[in-house]
């Protein structure tokens, strides 16, 4: 699993990531989650869809055919990495602390992203938070 994590890493165009890798052998379904920089678009993920069913590693284990979906996370999935973040600088994020404390929510402002945390604002009060201490954080959805 890990060499076909690593191939499948190395075909995806500059900017994209892989999250996550779901492979079921018994159903004949192969799942990848990416995200990117910008915006992955619906050609990027055909590009990974034609390059994915290439795939010789892939193909040897479901020699009667598998149905393969490459998606990008949902708009109400947590942010796991710093690129993620980027993407919501100056929007509103649900932020559920790794805190055993009452008061490990917060509903804060994006206002930096770095490679060791992120800077929130909470009602004018700024706040540093490294990635250890957040549990989960999803932007705010807004209808």
């Amino acid at each position: 699993m890990k060499n076909i994590k690593k191939n499948i890493r190395n075909l995806l165009p500059d900017g994209i990531f892989l999250l996550e890798l779901d492979l079921k052998e018994k159903s004949s379904y192969v799942r990848l989650v990416v995200d990117g920089i910008k915006h992955v678009s619906i050609q990027d993920t055909a590009l990974i869809t034609k390059r994915v069913k290439n795939m010789e590693e892939i193909n040897s284990l479901f020699l009667d055919g598998y149905r393969l979906e490459v998606t990008t996370p949902g708009i109400g999935k947590k942010l796991m990495h710093s690129f993620q973040y980027k993407k919501f600088l100056f929007k509103k994020l649900e932020i559920t602390l790794n805190r055993n404390e009452d008061n490990n929510y917060l509903d804060a402002e994006l206002v930096d992203v770095d490679d060791h945390g992120i800077k929130i604002n909470e009602n004018g009060n700024l706040f540093a938070l490294k990635y250890d201490e957040i549990l989960s954080a999803k932007p705010k959805i807004k209808f």
